[in-house]
This record gives structure tokens, C-alpha cells and sequence, in this order.
């Protein structure tokens, strides 16, 4: 099962191989009087479990 999952992780559903891409991702200041929210979520289907969370952000970058 791991060398499937593995195939899966670095293939395409077409079994041709993934290239490998890196995203430069930033964090931006909100505009003034805005604030900005991070969040993300997660489900592992094998276990029917699901998490998520976030983070709210002001003008200078501090946690609120």
C-alpha cells in the first residue's frame, strides 16, 4: 500500500510522472481598519475525521 501511495503522491491520475512546481506564497498587511483571516481544513476519509482552524491577523501582523 505505501508504494502505491507513493506512486499516486509523485504520478498524475494518467500515470504520467507530476512535475514539480514550488509557489511562492506571502502574507499581505490588511488594509487599514481590516484585518485578515488564515485558515485551512483537513479530512482523512480512512478515519471519517475532520479538523480545521484559523488565525486572525491585524494591520502590524500580530495574532488577535
Amino acid at each position: 500500500m505505501v508504494e502505491e501511495i507513493e506512486h499516486y503522491e509523485h504520478t498524475l491520475l494518467t500515470g504520467k510522472p507530476r512535475q514539480q512546481e514550488t509557489i511562492d506564497i506571502r502574507w499581505k498587511h490588511p488594509h487599514k481598519n481590516w484585518i485578515n483571516l488564515n485558515c485551512d481544513g483537513v479530512y482523512k476519509n480512512s478515519m471519517d475525521v475532520t479538523s480545521y482552524g484559523g488565525l486572525f491577523w491585524d494591520l502590524d501582523g500580530r495574532c488577535l
